[in-house]
């Protein structure tokens, strides 16, 4: 394992305050976030290579929205076709975005 693979999943383990999860996950949502159209419905995708963080965003949104969103895997195909994880919200979108300081969404 990599030493940023290694840091990442040590700092997953990390538990925060609420305040903090919360500004936790509209950093990762910031950076890492894609807002798309799906057969009519907007959904957010949040995609990471790294599986600890992936668990970390499932466990923040559930936590923080009381949701549970869907975890898609992909194969990567270029380079070294790794695992690319999408935590992805649809059904209640509004409270996330607004949450994560998207009101006007």
């Amino acid at each position: 394992m990599s030493f940023a693979a290694q840091t990442k999943k040590e700092l997953t383990l990390i538990m925060d305050q609420d305040c903090c999860q919360k500004s936790e996950l509209e950093a990762m949502i910031a950076l890492n976030g894609i807002i798309q159209a799906l057969d009519g419905r907007r959904t957010l995708d949040v995609e990471t290579e790294n599986v600890a963080t992936a668990r970390r965003i499932y466990t923040l949104m559930k936590e923080q929205f009381t949701i549970h969103p869907e975890v898609l895997v992909r194969k990567k195909m270029r380079l070294k076709k790794n695992n690319v994880y999408a935590v992805r919200v649809s059904a209640q979108l509004d409270p996330v975005l607004k949450g994560a300081g998207w009101s006007h969404a």
